[in-house]
């Protein structure tokens, strides 16, 4: 194949590339991931996308080694990229239009790591299949909702207390049938959820606090130093609607109610302050789903006995991380 014709290809091949992230809605991360491939002569008008500064780059250069090489360095590069730049669309999004959505956080990286992991289908979209995880978290967490609010017949106004936070706990773990297991990379994940009803303690929590929130509980995940996060829940004094008279416990999914000191007991924690309440904004969510994916990433090199899928599970984690902490 001579030089035009392998400059048509490349264009071609260009095209397939640029048509794949303008439909995944990715094209601005797209742009920002591949201009260092843009050859210097190039002009670039404002207003210019992903086909007419390919058209005017292609136009522009000459069918010679250099411009070749450069060529095929792009397509090999925008070929490879294209998943992790789906992955950087999509935590924008989560980010900055959903306020940091737990659910919708957990399915993306689970998404994520099972796609890297040949999984899924390579050609699978991330979007598409992030939604499917996060709608499966969402209904377990309205299915489990619905059956403790019957089972205990609660009305809306019903009393927080400490009695009927152990009863609701007790009923969860009844009807999701869920089993906690942390030790491989997936139970950081919904992909062991969905296939084996296990995960680990850490998600685990965030659907039992949840299902709470879901149930009125003023409670928060608190900690990053401990192995798992636990829930606070304040509860409310009889005759007092004041935050600063409430009852602290601490509720997490395999250890049920327990008292400060009694979570000091089972835990080691460097943090003196672990058990205080913080404002549960944008960046507290953002810090859980951080950690999340950092405890998924300590498992993906710990058990591990295949490189390639090692590689392309802790390089997406990597990056992951590292979109969420900027």
């Amino acid at each position: 194949m001579g030089p035009p014709n392998l400059q048509r290809s490349l264009y071609r091949k260009t095209l397939r590339l640029i048509a794949g992230v303008v439909r995944a809605g990715t094209a601005q991360v797209a742009a920002a991931r591949w201009a260092e491939f843009i050859p210097s002569c190039v002009a670039l008008d404002r207003g210019d996308d992903l086909a007419v500064i390919a058209r005017k780059c292609f136009e522009r250069s000459e069918s010679s080694p250099a411009a070749l090489s450069n060529g095929f360095n792009f397509v090999k590069e925008a070929a490879g990229s294209v998943f992790s730049i789906e992955v950087r669309a999509l935590w924008e999004r989560i980010i900055y239009s959903q306020g940091c959505d737990l659910v919708s956080g957990i399915g993306l990286m689970s998404a994520s790591f099972v796609i890297a992991g040949g999984d899924l289908v390579p050609t699978a979209s991330v979007e598409a299949r992030a939604r499917e995880f996060s709608t499966f978290i969402e209904q377990l967490i309205h299915k489990i909702t619905t059956n403790v609010t019957q089972v205990l017949n609660l009305k809306s106004n019903f009393k927080h207390t400490r009695k009927t936070l152990e009863r609701a706990h007790e009923i969860v773990v009844r009807v999701a049938n869920i089993h906690r297991s942390d030790s491989d990379a997936e139970n950081y994940t919904t992909f062991s959820l969905i296939n084996e009803s296990k995960c680990s303690e850490y998600i685990l929590n965030i659907i039992l606090f949840n299902v709470l929130r879901n149930m009125g509980f003023v409670c928060i995940l608190v900690d990053s130093n401990l192995h798992f996060r636990w829930i606070r829940v304040d509860l409310a004094d009889k005759g007092s609607s004041s935050s600063a008279h409430a009852k602290v416990l601490f509720l997490s999914w395999s250890y049920g109610v327990k008292k400060r000191k009694e979570v000091e007991a089972l835990s080691i924690t460097t943090n003196t302050q672990w058990f205080r309440r913080v404002p549960w904004d944008d960046e507290t969510r953002k810090s859980v789903l951080c950690e999340l994916l950092r405890r998924q990433l300590s498992c993906v090199y710990r058990n591990s006995t295949d490189f390639a899928t090692e590689k392309a599970r802790g390089s997406i984690c990597k990056e992951q991380i590292m979109i969420l902490v900027m």
